[in-house]
């Protein structure tokens, strides 16, 4: 997880993330994924944000094309999740 600074200075949450799903439908790819706002120390999960994007690339047939997609795909994703991160923070608390 990476350690998220609070305004006083000191490491109140931890943000990690997970994958939740990439999937090719057609000539899209599709990415989920969650992330997971802690407790620092502690680990207590205080929030959950979810993001998901789809990128189309028609008949991409290449390797590389293809694994471009999927990285833009969870790229679109996790912003779309850390987007609602500061309210997050701030629902969640001081920490403890």
């Amino acid at each position: 997880g990476v350690v998220v600074v609070g305004p006083s200075g000191r490491p109140p949450f931890v943000v990690d993330a997970a994958i939740t799903k990439v999937l090719r439908t057609g000539g899209d790819v599709r990415a989920e994924v969650n992330v997971f706002l802690l407790t620092n120390p502690g680990r207590d999960l205080r929030s959950i944000l979810r993001g998901a994007a789809t990128v189309s690339g028609g008949s991409v047939t290449s390797p590389q094309a293809e694994a471009d997609m999927q990285n833009q795909a969870l790229q679109g994703a996790v912003t779309g999740a850390l987007r609602r991160l500061g309210q997050a923070m701030e629902a969640a608390g001081p920490g403890p």
